[in-house]
Formats: structure tokens, sequence, C-alpha cells
């Protein structure tokens, strides 16, 4: 009887490629630096073809299918994670960032840095779009643990897409990449694993919808509180880089040259709808409160997401993720006006320009010290394969 193995035995891993002095990443693959516990991969590998055709004095044309080019496009989704991916996801989206120790704006000492203490660090991520940059790669890895050289390695991995959902569940992300064709048959490498499983969670997620003019950082804390949505039942945030496929006639196949094309951010929340909250509904129906008549204008807002975590170390700071969107049109804003079930006001977000001014600035605060930067990744080419006496059974 044929032996059956699990897919349980799949995991994968990331790794950020250096970038070299013109903002460009490095050309070669690098080592997997920290493992991705997500679940529900898939490669996304479609083949482009197209029909040869040709007379040969029989009822058939079709002489072959040419493979014109390959997509790649791996997904998975992953919990919010601090420390694990959840930051390299980020700055993959946006491409830029500035490191400070929580509280303070200076970078971490060397000492610090070569610490094994749980220190609060500060991450920025935003787009400078004063001096732009081709947005940051990655190698991605995914590999079978139940052999030693099954591990398939994804690389020039440009993030396309990048959402947060949270509901009355879990809170969780969904990864979208376009890389290049994947070199198959590798050698399984190790994969390190967070030392610490800092999830995310439900419990504490703030949401504020401000006018523009609204400077948040300078309120109180009893000021954000009463601006502060009450009971929010879910989000969902979405960011698009739209990279687009484009290649010169002597691309190597399977090599993935797309550009980034414009940036996009829609998103959605689903809040109980109360007195405070129908405002909304006013202001994007006639553009003020208690107003009567439909408005020809658009609305716009500033939108701000708190979620927090968990105690890092020894400290009263918390794990924490900040997302500001300094300028959204509001484009749904609405309740039902039928049925039994919970009163609830629906809205619906894009993402508008706003100047030179990052359309999203994310903070993270965590335990993190470093990006998981990969090193150069040498190639297996021997084309050995897994079976049989490859197998490894030590498990």
């Amino acid at each position: 009887m044929a032996t059956s193995y699990s897919n349980s035995f799949h995991a994968w891993g990331l790794g950020i490629k250096p970038r070299n002095a013109d903002g460009t990443s490095v050309d070669y693959p690098v080592t997997a630096m920290i493992m991705a516990r997500g679940t529900d991969f898939e490669p996304n590998i479609d083949f482009e073809t197209d029909d040869y055709e040709g007379h040969s004095g029989t009822k058939t044309l079709v002489l072959q299918s040419d493979r014109k080019s390959i997509t790649v496009e791996p997904e998975y989704t992953h919990g919010v994670v601090f420390g694990e991916c959840q930051e390299e996801y980020w700055y993959l989206t946006l491409g830029n960032y500035t490191r400070t120790k929580h509280g303070t704006n200076v970078d971490l000492t060397a000492q610090e840095l070569s610490s094994d203490d749980d220190i609060p660090v500060q991450w920025v991520f935003n787009q400078d779009l004063l001096n732009p940059k081709p947005l940051p790669r990655a190698t991605l890895t995914n590999q079978y643990m139940m052999t030693l050289r099954d591990a398939v390695v994804f690389d020039d991995c440009v993030m396309n897409e990048y959402s947060i959902k949270a509901d009355n569940d879990n809170v969780e992300c969904t990864v979208k990449f376009k890389s290049s064709a994947p070199l198959m048959n590798q050698p399984n490498q190790v994969i390190n694993v967070a030392p610490a499983l800092n999830k995310l969670g439900k419990e504490d997620i703030r949401v504020y919808i401000l006018d523009l003019d609204t400077d948040f950082d300078e309120l109180t804390d009893s000021q954000k509180l009463a601006l502060q949505y009450d009971c929010v039942m879910s989000l969902d945030m979405s960011f698009n880089t739209n990279i687009d496929d484009n290649e010169c006639l002597n691309t190597e196949f399977g090599k993935m040259s797309g550009d980034e094309g414009k940036f996009e951010g829609t998103g959605s929340f689903e809040i109980k709808w109360n007195p405070t909250s129908a405002f909304l509904i006013d202001e994007y129906y006639s553009g003020e409160k208690h107003g009567v008549r439909p408005t020809t204008e658009p609305l716009f807002k500033q939108i701000i997401v708190e979620m927090y975590g968990s105690t890092i170390g020894e400290t009263q700071t918390r794990n924490s993720i900040s997302i500001k969107l300094p300028k959204v049109e509001i484009t749904k804003a609405d309740s039902g006006m039928s049925g039994e079930d919970t009163k609830t006001l629906s809205v619906e977000y894009s993402i508008r320009e706003n100047g030179t001014v990052s359309p999203v600035t994310t903070t993270i605060v965590s335990p993190l010290k470093e990006l998981h930067i990969g090193s150069q990744l040498t190639i297996d080419e021997t084309k050995v394969g897994y079976a049989n006496t490859d197998i490894d059974v030590s498990s």
C-alpha cells in the first residue's frame, strides 16, 4: 500500500532582499529568515498559452500550445503577529521606514541591538514621496518538512496587495505577492521561528473618523475617547500597489519584471448605530450634520485605526499598530431601515491623493529590533530529487 503524507508538514518563510545603493533590490534570491506561520498558501502559477496552428493534411490544425508567459502570484493568510513578518509586510507595501526606541527620537544602540532583552521598538512605515524608490522585494520559500529537498523558492516577490480584516472571530491579514517563476526541488532550509507568539487579538481595536483639520497627536486621551467610534463590529482595510506585468523581448522566461502601478487603498467598517455615529450618514448625504438635502460635494475625512496587544517583556508598553490614513473619501455611509437584527452603520472609503503626505503611515511598537534581511541563497542545480532515500523519516 502506498504511503500517504500530510499537507500539514508544509512551512514557509520570508527573507527581505537587501537594497543596492540606487534603491533597487539585489538580483539574487535570499534565505528565508523568519517563518510565517500562516494558512491557505496558494502559489497561483498560471501559464498563458497560445495555440500554434498549421495545415498538415488532417482534420486537426492545432500542432501545439506555445507557452507565452507564466504568472506567479503566491498568497496566504497570516495572523497579525508582532515580530513575525508583520513589520516586513508593511515595509514591502509602503517601501520606507524609520526605527527608534519607543518614546524617543533615537535609534537603538549596538548594545541594545545585540541584547536579548525585550525593548519596545517603534517602527514607522510610510511612502517617501519626496525621495521615491522602487518597492523592496523579498524571497518566499515554501518547503515540505517530510523531505530534505522539496523547497520551492519564489524570488523577486513584490507586494501586490496587503489587507487586514478583523471581526468577532479574529484579526488576520492576507498577503498577495507577484514573483518570478519559482525554483523547484531546492534543499530545505532551517527557518527561524519568532521567539514569542505575540498575536494581535480583537479585544482592543479603536477606530477614529475625523475631520481633515483635526490634529490627532495633539488630542488628550479623554478627547480621543470622546471621538472614538463605539463598538466596531468588523473592519476590512486593503492596500494595492497594482504591479504591472511588462516584459522586454529578451527577458528570461519566468522572470518577474513588473513595475509598481498606482497605489490604491480601500476599506470598510461596520459599527453599531447610535446617535453619535449616525452623524456620519448625514455628512455623507448632505455635507453637514442634520442636513436635509443631498450635496454634490464629496465627503473627505481622515481615518485612524489603533490596535493593541499584550505588553512587551517586563515593560508596561503594549504591542500595537496604528494605521493613519490622512485623507480618504467616504464612498458609503448608511444603515438598514428594516429587520430585527442590531442596527449598524456601514461605512466604505477610498484613499485619496494628499500632496507629498504619505497616503498611509503605519506605526508599530513591538520587540522586533531588526527586519529579517536574508543572505544570498545558492541555487542547487543538481536535480537530485526528494524521493526514496532522500525522504527524511527521522520525525
